[in-house]
């Protein structure tokens, strides 16, 4: 079990490391979601979840292996932390503001202090409550590297037993004209 422990916390670090690669798109963001969504199906069926898709087809300058890893990180927290007393509700959005996308994944789940939120990207930031739930504490600081090595950010913002919203800011594609 320890083995196996290792094992995935080295390949964790690897995300890690990989995730400030630049990979440039265009990656269709709504079809990217849905094949997200669909990897995670089981889980979400099996937790009573319910998941609404709120994204036009609209293409970011991100390539499609750390768009999936930004929307797998995502989709995951919703997941692991939802409250115990209410069916999970989840709600993935998208709009474009000018030269970027802003992804918004927006949950009921069991949510967290200004504090803890403040520190949520940090890697190995575990806060207190979440201590005996699997993971390596790696996630978001996964999505706030990929975000930021694309020109992007990441914005979490949470109030404790009512849910978090999560927005990840990314280019927006925008294909040079040949001439």
């Amino acid at each position: 079990r320890k083995t196996d422990e290792v094992v995935a916390m080295v390949d964790e670090l690897l995300r890690l490391a990989r995730a400030g690669n630049v990979s440039r798109g265009p990656s269709a963001l709504g079809a990217v979601a849905a094949a997200v969504l669909e990897q995670f199906e089981a889980e979400v069926i099996g937790s009573d979840a319910r998941v609404t898709l709120q994204i036009a087809e609209v293409a970011v300058n991100v390539g499609e292996v750390p768009l999936r890893e930004v929307l797998q990180n995502l989709l995951q927290n919703s997941l692991k932390y939802r409250a115990p007393d209410r069916p999970l509700e989840l709600v993935m959005s998208a709009t474009v503001d000018e030269e970027l996308v802003r992804l918004q994944v927006r949950d009921n789940g069991v949510g967290m202090s200004g504090v803890v939120a403040r520190h949520a990207h940090e890697p190995f930031f575990r806060a207190s409550f979440d201590r005996d739930v699997p993971g390596s504490g790696l996630g978001l600081a996964i999505v706030h590297r990929i975000a930021t090595a694309h020109g992007g950010s990441l914005q979490v913002e949470s109030t404790e037993s009512v849910g978090t919203t999560v927005v990840v800011s990314l280019p927006l594609w925008t294909p040079r004209l040949s001439g």
